[in-house]
């Protein structure tokens, strides 16, 4: 996407790559807007070229800062900068957020815009400006923006916030509602968090089938059943850890009412962004991002308590709170790092580059490579057909007729009966480490 964004703005760009680079944009399914992906490619214009470390740099930058609100939040839910210190280390030294912090996704950069929507509405509660208001409502519609299942996410800890804000002089909860509707910074602020993602989604309606094929609406079974709730809680423990989730839920009960309402109204809303898409929440690691905001947060009026007990006991104790505090930071980022050079990805480039070069161009390619085909768009610059898993021989004829070359980066993704009928009936084009491509034309 940011590669097509790049080419259409270069005046001297080689028509042919335009085309490709636009082709390529083409294949994806249109899901958010691009908007990370314009300010990577502002990057790319001023360094000169497709430099993926400027997109690297802007969500690591991000996540940064995002670690500087969940401190904030920390401190308005401890009452106090000890407990902050535990929720923002644990925000920022988490495995998973060190990696989330450095991929070329939204994802990260909307938990951070939430985190900022949760401050401005603790701001607003107090002030009751306009200009809070607005504040609320744009950073709120941006993280929404960003992705449209936000709103599931962000919208109960926001009622809560606003609830608890704008019905607080009320005597029962129908007056109280009474004043919220009437209230006109309220709706000043639904407007500004919905709006935008209402005027970009719904133009996408008919572009986004995948997203209801995994949503609710198309899987109510898997809901029902225990084994859903099971894998959920086994990726939660690997992730974030579930002995850790348990304290913080139960830490959140602590803090103050304004931020008791609006820590579990987002822990509900991830409870029912989960439930919304039950195939995703159990199958990518990125989707439990909220999550570590949550409990990042949470932890804090806890940690708080503890920190303030131990501090009491003398030095040797606040030397141990110290030195907690250091290895939950220490250990975890080994662990990262770890993972991280445990493989070496430099090659990649030069593999895919190869395997694109040797697809011939006159003629349609369908087959099985990684990642819907995307390292073989981005390096090699080709698209294939990429096939559904384990189809058969009969399957591929009927429902693949005139294609004419067959490529094999991903040979698990393929039946060993459909493997069998293309070797017997066609001669290899090209091979090479991991590669194979049939020649299929007459």
């Amino acid at each position: 996407i940011a590669r097509a964004i790049y080419y259409e703005g270069l005046p001297e760009a080689n028509p042919e790559m335009l085309e490709l680079a636009r082709s390529h944009r083409a294949e994806l399914e249109k899901l958010e807007p691009p908007i990370l992906e314009s300010i990577v490619v502002a990057g790319y214009r001023l360094t000169g070229g497709e430099n993926l470390w400027i997109a690297r740099l802007v969500s690591i930058t991000t996540w940064m800062a995002g670690g500087v609100l969940v401190y904030l939040l920390g401190r308005r839910a401890a009452g106090g900068p000890l407990g902050a210190l535990v929720g923002a280390t644990y925000f920022l030294f988490l495995p998973l957020g060190i990696y989330a912090s450095r991929s070329f996704q939204i994802d990260s950069t909307m938990v951070v815009f939430f985190s900022g929507a949760l401050l401005a509405l603790l701001k607003w509660s107090g002030q009751r400006s306009w200009a809070w208001a607005v504040v609320l409502g744009v950073v709120a519609g941006l993280g929404v923006l960003f992705k449209g299942y936000g709103a599931v996410i962000l919208g109960p800890a926001m009622a809560a916030g606003v609830w608890t804000a704008a019905g607080r002089e009320a005597g029962n909860w129908l007056q109280e509602a009474r004043r919220i509707v009437r209230d006109r910074q309220v709706w000043l602020i639904l407007v500004l968090t919905l709006g935008p993602a209402l005027l970009y989604y719904p133009a996408l309606a008919g572009e986004t089938g995948s997203l209801f094929t995994r949503s609710i609406f198309n899987r109510v079974d898997e809901v029902l059943a225990p084994s859903f709730y099971i894998r959920w809680l086994i990726l939660l423990d690997r992730l974030l850890g579930l002995p850790v989730i348990l304290a913080a839920f139960g830490s959140a009960w602590l803090a103050p009412k304004n931020m008791r309402g609006m820590l579990l109204g987002l822990w509900v809303g991830y409870g029912l962004h989960g439930l919304a898409f039950p195939k995703l929440i159990i199958t990518h690691d990125y989707y439990q991002l909220p999550l570590v905001l949550c409990v990042a947060v949470s932890l804090a009026p806890a940690a708080d308590q503890v920190a303030r007990a131990l501090y009491r006991r003398g030095r040797m104790a606040q030397l141990v709170y110290a030195l907690l505090l250091l290895l939950s930071a220490a250990y975890p980022a080994w662990i990262a790092r770890s993972v991280l050079v445990a493989e070496d990805f430099r090659s990649a480039g030069v593999y895919w580059r190869e395997v694109g070069e040797a697809i011939p161009t006159d003629g349609r390619a369908v087959g099985y490579t990684q990642d819907y085909g995307f390292r073989l768009m981005y390096y090699g610059w080709r698209a294939i057909g990429v096939l559904p898993e384990q189809i058969s021989a009969d399957q591929f004829l009927r429902q693949y007729p005139g294609a004419d070359y067959f490529v094999i980066t991903a040979r698990n993704q393929m039946s060993a009966d459909l493997g069998v009928y293309l070797e017997a009936n066609y001669p290899v084009l090209a091979s090479g480490g991991g590669y194979v491509i049939y020649d299929l034309t007459p």
